[in-house]
């Protein structure tokens, strides 16, 4: 075997997993060297390997060979990435905005740089069903694709198309929080501040948001109270 080929043979061999996702009929692998690895549908292009291709077995995504990812995120039927160098690429169904990487492509066959990050490092990722969220360097979350159920804390719309600011704002102070972490569901939304305060916003039929009742949420708002009317401790 060619010195070549069997460089490509090594770098394309999974080797020591440090994170695993899966949405609906997809699945990304992500590899202490920062290589990711895909498999499962063609559908929405959800595999990443253009076009429709559908794999059945764990795959090099070659778009990223030259990139050290550091987290990867997976929605129903699309993915996002964050590499070293705190870019986020995207790939998938996009036919809500969950992309972010323009008001007009729905569909991304293989991963695509989202260019509203740049100048703004991001160190964080999540996705939801049809949306995204991102927390940059700076503490600000972003999030992006569908609204309709409040999931993005950005009030009544649709859908958005590139990544939107969330504001953080606590009622009483009108103080804005620096966001630290982010969790994204089916159609609600979680963050944790810096100061160790818990904001939910979206679908709330089950209760999912923990504030006492079931009403949809349009903008984030504080859980204070646990199920005994107790005050949560920071």
């Amino acid at each position: 075997m060619h010195e070549a080929a069997q460089r490509t043979q090594n770098a394309e061999k999974m080797g020591h997993l440090q994170q695993i996702c899966c949405g609906r009929d997809h699945t990304l692998n992500l590899t202490r060297d920062g290589d990711v690895f895909s498999y499962g549908s063609g559908t929405f292009s959800a595999a990443g390997h253009g076009g429709s291709k559908e794999v059945l077995s764990p795959m090099i995504l070659k778009p990223l060979r030259d990139k050290r990812v550091v987290k990867i995120a997976c929605g129903e039927s699309h993915s996002l990435i964050l590499t070293d160098k705190a870019d986020v690429y995207a790939w998938g169904r996009g036919f809500e905005g969950q992309l972010g990487l323009s008001r007009s492509i729905e569909v991304a066959s293989t991963p695509q740089y989202i260019k509203a990050f740049y100048g703004s490092p991001v160190q964080s990722i999540e996705a939801g069903a049809y949306f995204s969220l991102a927390i940059t360097r700076d503490g600000n979350l972003y999030g992006w694709g569908e609204a309709k159920m409040g999931q993005l804390g950005l009030g009544k719309q649709r859908e958005v198309r590139i990544p939107q600011r969330i504001p953080i704002i606590e009622e009483e102070s009108k103080q804005e929080y620096r966001v630290v972490s982010c969790a994204a569901g089916f159609g609600h939304t979680a963050c944790l501040t810096e100061s160790g305060d818990l904001y939910t916003w979206g679908f709330n039929i089950y209760g999912q948001l923990g504030l006492g009742d079931k009403k949809t949420r349009w903008y984030p708002e504080k859980v204070s109270r646990d199920i005994s009317g107790h005050n949560l401790a920071r």
